[in-house]
């Protein structure tokens, strides 16, 4: 899949998408449910394995589609702030995110755990479903204009929430979200104007 011109990169190569599931900051977590992973390494390397393969696919014109889990059982805000640490560090990264509420499956160790929500979520929980739209929509916002930004941001996250969301989610977090990305700055992305600030 060629995703040259979503993400508006500065050079005439053809770019490749791939998926891959980045699911928490958290070497605790990684360790918990998910050692296999990270192998050969150890949980405790997972932040520093997931920035520099990000980089490596970057630099190989290769521009994944990142899943995150959000509210995974035992998960700590603690771990909720090592996961916002790491999309930090990776915010000039090349990458679509896609944050997901735990959901309990069969046949799977976690298959009896509460599937999450917004209402059982943390505030820094929240925050990280929030920094992956913030840095998707950060990919798009080269061209827009004022009015697009300002407008039609709330008017269509108004239009989902009224038709799904409103009845069974947090209203505090909706405003919030809309909010934050409604307020994006409107400002080429940084990686467009010095390419040389891209992750090694």
């Amino acid at each position: 899949m060629q995703v040259r011109g979503i993400f508006k990169y500065p050079r005439k190569e053809k770019y490749i998408g791939v998926e891959t599931g980045l699911e928490t900051g958290s070497p605790r977590i990684i360790g918990k449910f998910m050692r296999g992973k990270c192998l050969p390494f150890k949980p405790e390397q997972w932040p520093e394995i997931v920035v520099q393969a990000m980089g490596i696919l970057n630099d190989n014109h290769w521009f994944p589609w990142t899943s995150l889990m959000i509210g995974m059982p035992y998960e700590t805000d603690e771990d909720a702030m090592v996961t916002l640490e790491l999309l930090d560090d990776l915010k000039f990264a090349k990458t679509f995110y896609a944050p997901m509420f735990f959901t309990a499956l069969g046949d799977t160790v976690l298959h009896k755990k509460r599937t999450a929500n917004l209402k059982i979520l943390s505030d820094l929980q929240k925050e990280i479903f929030i920094r992956c739209w913030k840095h998707n929509l950060s990919l798009y916002r080269f061209g827009w204009d004022e009015g697009f930004r300002k407008y039609m941001i709330p008017i269509t996250c108004s239009i989902f929430y009224n038709l799904y969301y409103r009845w069974r989610s947090d209203r505090k977090f909706f405003e919030r979200f809309v909010k934050n990305l409604a307020m994006l700055p409107f400002t080429p992305d940084p990686l467009l104007q010095n390419p040389s600030l891209a992750i090694k």
